[in-house]
């Protein structure tokens, strides 16, 4: 994402999707926040899969990490496709 930010034009918007944590789906009704124990007994040895599936707290901080700002999104089940804006030079 760092990359992505420094390359990308001022002004220009990064769109991207990606997985949301199988409790994605009951955290769009009670927030993400609630279900997040779940989610650790889901997987209480931390092993990864084959691929990174994200809460959609974290997405929001690292657009906001790497300078990106405006951050949007549509959220379905475990999917999420989101964007987010670099800024335009001062």
């Amino acid at each position: 994402m760092a990359e992505i930010s420094r390359v990308l034009a001022p002004g220009g918007v990064f769109v991207a999707s990606t997985f949301l944590t199988p409790w994605a789906p009951l955290g769009a009704v009670v927030g993400d926040a609630a279900v997040r124990p779940l989610a650790r007994l889901s997987n209480p040895l931390g092993l990864s899969s084959s691929f990174r599936a994200w809460e959609e707290a974290e997405l929001v901080d690292l657009c906001r990490e790497v300078g990106l700002v405006n951050y949007e999104r549509t959220r379905d089940q475990a999917f999420i496709l989101f964007a987010a804006r670099k800024p335009t030079a001062a």
